[in-house]
């Protein structure tokens, strides 16, 4: 979840995913972990960490956008760093103590 989100702060987060993805499938693999248990933290990582910029999601350039055009100041790029970065920290948080239990253990597929 730190690394995707990161990483979605800066791209985004859609790609992040993608190109997480098979690595986290590997690593799932390699220790016998359903893969099920870290995709969704790495989506999610994703998601949040896109908030903690402006070029993280479309949707911070839009607001942005629709802002400057109705008359005031558009956004800066980091202006939303603080509360994006409480958000995340929030978020993986809440995962390590207890979303963990909530997610998917989906059985091992044969192949």
């Amino acid at each position: 979840m730190i690394s995707s989100g990161i990483l979605s702060a800066f791209i985004n987060d859609t790609a992040v995913v993608a190109l997480l993805m098979p690595a986290v499938i590997q690593l799932a693999k390699n220790n016998q972990i359903p893969a099920s248990k870290l995709l969704m933290p790495l989506s999610f990582g994703a998601l949040m960490g896109g908030v903690c910029t402006l070029l993280g999601t479309s949707t911070n350039i839009l607001v942005s956008g629709i802002a400057e055009q109705s008359g005031l100041p558009s956004f800066g790029i980091f202006e939303m760093s603080l509360m994006g970065m409480i958000f995340l920290a929030s978020g993986i948080l809440y995962m390590v103590l207890v979303g963990r239990f909530l997610l998917p253990k989906r059985k091992k597929e044969h192949g």
